[in-house]
């Protein structure tokens, strides 16, 4: 089973994604918020956590990112993303692959954030802690950054997320019961 990348350098190349243990970001759903990207200030670094088969970070590194943090505790899924990467002649310079906690890592991680850094999150949809405790983590930034939420809209914790986040949410794209909440607080 493969997932086209939507547009840039590798636009219309295909990576492979598992059959099961993840659950890849919707066409629609990436394609809307990657063209919202467009005439914003160009992002430099990205982070793709719970990164599943990678497909969101190879797509940033198709549309210009510099680098592309890719990051999952799936032991399978990392050599997934490894797997994707040389398949695609991707610049193994300009990214890095960590197996560990997405929450834990980023914690770990804080200080080396930079000002303008987009976060990607997208965990298994019933992990309804981790949603919440990454949120608020984001609320305890002290830097300018650029968040996106990818979460299942019909679940009771979505509005709480939406409430947390509600002094920085700059756009909600949807379809059908999946939604990405983009947040940046500046």
């Amino acid at each position: 089973m493969g997932v086209k990348i939507l547009g840039g350098s590798m636009k219309g190349q295909t990576i492979e994604i598992p059959s099961k243990g993840t659950r890849p970001t919707s066409v629609i759903l990436k394609r809307k918020f990657f063209d919202s990207l467009q005439g914003e200030s160009k992002f430099e670094t990205f982070l793709d956590l719970c990164a599943g088969s990678g497909s969101v970070g190879i797509e940033a590194l198709s549309r210009g990112a510099s680098s592309v943090t890719f990051v999952d505790k799936g032991k399978d899924q990392v050599q997934l993303i490894k797997k994707n990467c040389r398949k695609l002649n991707v610049n193994f310079e300009k990214i890095q692959i960590v197996q560990q906690d997405s929450l834990q890592w980023i914690k770990k991680n804080k200080a080396s954030l930079q000002n303008g850094v987009w976060i990607y999150f997208d965990p298994p949809y019933k992990l309804e802690g981790l949603y919440l405790d990454f949120s608020k983590f984001v609320l305890s930034l002290d830097i300018d950054i650029n968040v996106a939420i990818e979460a299942n809209n019909r679940l009771p914790f979505f509005s709480e997320i939406e409430e947390l986040l509600s002094s920085g949410v700059s756009k909600v794209y949807s379809q059908g019961d999946k939604s990405i909440i983009k947040y940046k607080n500046y």
